[in-house]
This record gives C-alpha cells, sequence and structure tokens, in this order.
C-alpha cells in the first residue's frame, strides 16, 4: 500500500461592483506547487505572486474563449522556496523600499534578497541591491519587516528573532547597511541592534525586546522592553495567578540618529495583562492608535479559568477560557495609563489538539469614519457586537450594533476586518468551510460579506 497525497490549488477572482457586490471574473485558474503567494502588486501589477522561478504577475484577459486568468512572468530568479510546494498566505513582498513613494519588490532569492525597484516601465530586472542578513533559508528564516526607524524616510529591514533584532540600515536608493561592521563569529555579522555605549563585540540585544513601533508620532521608532515583575508567593497557586493576570514592567528607549540604544529607559510604566508579542495561539496587536491621534496605545488581556477546567483540559483537551482586554492610553508624559471602567470581556473556546485561534481583530476597523478604532465582539456566538470608540479610548458597555450572524465563525482565524469597498468604513468578512462532498477533496468554503452600511 503506498499512501498519496493529492494537491490542487486555484485561484479564483470576483470583480467588484460600486454597490459592493461581487461579480465572478473569469473561470478557476489551475494553481502550481511552485507559486508561494499572492498579494496586491506595485504600479501596473494589481496582484503578484512568488513563484520558484521569481515573481510573477496575475492579470485578467479575454481571449477566445471569454476572459481568463493568467500568471505571466515578472522577475526571473529562482526564489529560496523553490521545490517546498509551500503557500505562505502572510509573505508580504511589496513595499517602497527606496522611499520615493513607489511600491518596489524585496524577493527572497536563493542566494538572499534581492531588491527590485519601480522604474518608468515597471520594475527593474537588475536588482538595486542584495541586502545579506546571513543564510536565507526557507526554514528557519525570519522575514524581515520594512520600517523606517529614524525617521528619515529610508526605510530599514527589520529582522526579530527568538533572542536577537537584526537591523539593516536603509542608505537610500533600495540599499541597506549593517550598524557596525566589526568581525564577529556569527554570520549575521553587523546586523544586530545594540546600546550606545556597548563596545563592539558586546552581546547582542538583551531578552525582553517586544517592539520597535513610533510610540509618540514624530515619524521615530521607540524601543520597548517587557519585563515580568515576581509576585509575592511561591507554588501552583502563585503560577496559576500569574499565569491569568501577570504584572509587567514596561520600558522605553529612544533611538538615537545613529540607531544605537540609550542604555537608560525615557519612561516605565506597570502594567496588568499579557502583551501580544506574535508567538503563541493568540495574535494580536499590542500597540495601536485607538482614537486617531498618532499616539500609540497599549493592549494588553488578562485569562480567567479556574482550576477545574485547567484539571479537566488533560482530559478534554478544550477549555473554555474568559478574556477581558485592558487599554493603556498614553498621556501627557507618554506613559501609559490604564483607562478605567471599560467591559471588553469574552469567552474563547481552545481546543488543545488544534490551536487554530491565531489572530485577534477586537479593535481592528473604523467603523463609521470618524478616526477611532471600534471594538468588536467574536466571542458571543452568533451575535457580533460593535463597539464604538469615544474620545479618551473609551468604549460603551452595551454594544451600539448587534449583526445576527448566519452562525458562529468556525475560528476567529476565519474572520478578517478591512475596508471592502473602499468606501473609507471598515467591513467583515467571514470564510465558512462547508460539508465536504468528497473525502478526497478539501471541502468547498462560503464567504460571508459584512460591509459597513449594508449587509451582504
Amino acid at each position: 500500500m503506498i499512501p498519496a497525497v493529492f494537491d490542487e490549488r486555484e485561484i479564483r477572482a470576483w470583480l467588484a461592483g460600486e454597490d459592493g457586490s461581487f461579480r465572478p471574473a473569469a473561470p478557476a485558474l489551475e494553481l502550481p506547487d511552485s507559486v508561494h503567494s499572492l498579494e496586491p502588486g506595485p504600479a501596473g501589477l494589481p496582484a503578484v505572486a512568488v513563484t520558484d522561478d521569481g515573481l510573477a504577475a496575475l492579470r485578467l484577459f479575454t481571449g477566445a474563449d471569454g476572459p481568463q486568468l493568467e500568471l505571466q512572468p515578472v522577475l526571473t530568479e529562482p526564489t529560496v522556496l523553490a521545490g517546498t510546494r509551500e503557500f505562505l498566505a502572510a509573505l508580504s513582498v511589496v513595499h517602497d523600499l527606496d522611499g520615493d513613494g513607489d511600491l518596489d519588490v524585496l524577493l527572497p532569492a536563493a542566494d538572499g534578497l534581492a531588491v527590485h525597484l519601480a522604474g518608468a516601465d515597471g520594475l527593474v530586472a537588475l536588482p538595486a541591491s542584495r541586502p545579506l542578513f546571513g543564510p536565507v533559508k526557507p526554514e528557519g528564516f525570519t522575514w524581515p519587516s520594512v520600517q523606517d526607524l529614524d525617521g528619515d524616510a529610508r526605510p530599514e529591514l527589520v529582522a526579530q528573532g527568538p533572542n536577537r533584532t537584526h537591523v539593516l540600515r536603509g542608505t537610500g536608493e533600495g540599499r541597506f547597511a549593517p550598524l557596525r561592521t566589526a568581525s564577529a563569529d556569527c554570520h549575521d555579522t553587523g546586523t544586530e541592534l545594540r546600546f550606545a555605549d556597548s563596545p563592539p563585540d558586546a552581546l547582542p540585544w538583551p531578552d525582553g525586546l517586544a517592539a520597535l513601533v513610533d510610540l509618540d508620532g514624530d515619524g521615530r521608532a521607540e524601543v520597548v522592553r517587557i519585563e515580568e515583575l515576581d509576585r509575592p508567593g511561591e507554588g501552583f497557586f502563585s503560577e496559576m495567578k500569574d499565569a491569568k493576570r501577570p504584572h509587567q514592567r514596561v520600558r522605553l528607549h529612544r533611538l538615537r540618529p545613529d540607531l544605537s540604544v540609550e542604555r537608560a529607559p525615557y519612561l516605565e510604566s506597570e502594567v496588568e495583562g499579557h502583551v501580544a508579542q506574535g508567538e503563541g495561539p493568540i495574535e494580536m496587536e499590542a500597540f495601536v492608535d485607538l482614537d486617531g491621534d498618532r499616539h500609540m496605545e497599549l493592549v494588553t488581556f488578562t485569562l480567567d479559568f479556574s482550576l477545574l477546567q485547567a484539571v479537566r483540559v488533560l482530559a478534554t483537551k478544550r477549555i473554555s477560557v474568559g478574556v477581558d482586554f485592558h487599554v493603556y492610553r498614553q498621556g501627557a508624559s507618554g506613559a501609559f495609563e490604564a483607562v478605567s471602567g471599560l467591559d471588553l470581556s469574552e469567552k474563547l473556546k481552545f481546543d488543545l489538539d488544534d490551536l487554530a485561534l491565531r489572530r485577534f481583530a477586537q479593535f481592528a476597523g473604523d467603523f463609521d469614519g470618524d478616526g477611532r478604532r471600534e471594538f468588536v465582539h467574536f466571542g458571543r456566538g452568533s451575535k457580533l457586537t460593535l463597539h464604538r470608540g469615544a474620545a479618551g479610548c473609551r468604549y460603551p458597555s452595551k454594544p451600539d450594533l448587534t449583526i445576527e450572524l448566519a452562525e458562529e465563525a468556525a475560528s476567529l482565524d476565519l474572520v478578517r476586518v478591512e475596508d471592502l469597498d473602499g468606501d473609507g468604513r471598515a467591513d467583515i468578512r467571514i470564510l465558512r468551510p462547508l460539508p465536504s462532498t468528497d473525502p478526497d477533496e478539501s471541502p468547498p468554503v462560503k464567504l460571508d460579506l459584512y460591509l459597513s452600511g449594508a449587509i451582504q
């Protein structure tokens, strides 16, 4: 007996109408396993895909048999993903890499990153540079983010590993340089973010780097470090309390013009709750501008579960956990101050055999166009509620709008909040797996769209 796995992938496209509806654009396009991502492209390329052989554009054209979808090569260069057959939905390669306002492409080439800038006639085939973080491998490689850390309109490349943060500074025209050039006995020489007053051979940034983010809206990033505070007492019950409601110290450090980091924090705040850092089954934005003033707030969450639930989970592998969100607003001094009187709690269900809950969208969108983010409850069965954001990052206990869904979302990982119809207000889309008609094929799915101002 020879086991076999059949993998069939397709791309389907729908064209948006002015009334918010969608109609099929063309028959489905069979997608080979040499395609690894799909995302909106730079000018002239509505959608682009990373492939085994480089970059391709998804285009809609009218042929002899009517409308057709086609993948057309744009950049020809083998990528590090060649042969893996992986499709990475979160991979993002389209960014402004030289600060001119035009979108470029950061290609994961087989021998390292390749920067392809936008030209007068599309993407320039010859790479402007090949930034080096070290050997690029399909397994274990941390894909860098693109951030302007120093406010000079030339973005940096930032890769955050489990114990280090690596930075390549943007020098203009799509080129990047290490922060230092001293030799070291590691493959990523010159990329570690370090204390300004450390000697060249000092250890990299210590544990506890939570974020590099512009907290005060001045265009320059700050360094955020988080340290969990010890509680009095020891033993199982003390650990349970820490697991549910940890107390943490948030330290803020400034970046100097040369991207060195001031050793002494300029502000410290103590907060209650977990600060999401993109690891584990729960992912959400920890630092987010909730009230539209360009100053970031800090969102934490605490958990509520009983000792009996913790014991039973060993047998049932399932647990229902209460989650309560806490908002810390930046005060006049820049320190985080708790917003009191909020009731942003809900119940979430976890299956330890399938931790599918990987992201939250609670503070994900502005549904009324006033510049403030609303709070969206997804964890209450088939009812979805919206709580409008008010001045001072306050949210009412009673919802401003309740939407009765056709059925409860199978997983929060299948829910997205985004502006679907281009009216400047957030909408909701929910992907629903349908019953399988063939045990040898993936089940079909249904897409539910809830548009602000109307429900489709």
